[in-house]
């Protein structure tokens, strides 16, 4: 009833994107609950960086 059958093949592409964002995160907090990493990856402090 009127709905457009164009945007299955575009719901269908998000939804795989979401996920495999999603699988990113999960893999993230495995690796910090198993203790092979204390914390996900963060920029460098280039003040402290430049002083040394």
């Amino acid at each position: 009833m009127g709905q457009r059958r164009d945007l299955t093949a575009d719901y269908a592409r998000m939804i795989n994107e979401v996920a495999l964002i999603a699988e990113d995160g999960i893999s993230i907090n495995l690796l910090i609950e198993k203790g092979w990493m204390e914390q996900p990856p963060s920029a460098n402090d280039h003040e402290s960086l430049a002083k040394n």
